[in-house]
């Protein structure tokens, strides 16, 4: 679906020369510009799921309800003194069921359309850093172009410059704290050279997303999608029997 609507846009992805392969099952630290994000970075990312607040099934119930069942959102809930190590169990429960598929992060906590990166949270890196899992940069531009919720502008045809970093290992660090800092270098090495490269420079991008609906490659049939299921056809015979 994410594909078909950068399809729709008609987006053309390219990536600089210093970019990388993207690790299959890795976590993505993107930056966040705007709403179309949530489109374009699961394209770029080869279908790696989301990390949402539980609240959001609120504002937005029909998509959120959808990527639940698919497993590509994982929602959790966000309050003051939460445990870390909890939710880095939590989340690596997850992680465990699709194995092959990455997780998309915004490191920097906000939407943010400045021309430097902001100061990296370091909540999500702690959940990597505990369980092991490698951490790539993928800083791609013009996602605000394409879709700007701010100004209601939407615009096709874009030309969408990302890159790609190398791929941190938390276990090669002794350190939480060198681990973070190492990060942090990487985000805006990588920012700087996706912003500052030339387009006429870049390479054709061909995203790596080939799956109708991340999360169903290796789950026979998730029970949430058996019991969403059976939630509809309850429904569906309510109204008949009514």
């Amino acid at each position: 679906m994410t594909k078909n609507i950068c399809d729709i846009m008609n987006i053309t992805f390219i990536h600089t020369r210093a970019s990388k392969s993207l690790h299959p099952a890795a976590m993505y630290l993107c930056n966040h510009r705007s709403w179309g994000d949530f489109y374009m970075d699961q394209v770029v990312c080869g279908g790696g799921a989301f990390l949402s607040r539980l609240l959001v099934i609120i504002g937005c119930p029909g998509s959120s309800i959808a990527a639940w069942i698919g497993h590509s959102t994982w929602f959790f809930n966000r309050k003051k003194g939460l445990d870390r190590d909890g939710l880095a169990d939590y989340l690596e429960g997850f992680w465990l069921q699709r194995p092959d598929k990455g997780l998309i992060v915004y490191p920097e906590g906000t939407r943010n359309q400045k021309n430097k990166p902001l100061k990296l949270k370091t909540g999500v890196l702690y959940m990597a850093y505990k369980h092991n899992r490698p951490v790539q940069s993928v800083i791609t531009t013009n996602k605000e172009v394409v879709t700007n919720e701010k100004t209601f502008h939407v615009q096709r045809n874009a030309i969408c410059v990302s890159s790609i970093s190398d791929v941190l290992t938390p276990k090669t660090f002794d350190t939480f704290e060198a681990f973070v800092e190492a990060v942090r270098k990487q985000y805006i090495e990588t920012w700087d050279d996706a912003y500052g490269a030339k387009q006429e420079d870049c390479q054709i991008f061909v995203p790596p997303l080939g799956l109708p609906a991340p999360g169903y490659d290796n789950l026979p049939i998730p029970k949430r999608a058996w019991i969403a299921r059976m939630f509809l056809l309850l429904i569906a015979l309510a109204f008949y029997l009514k």
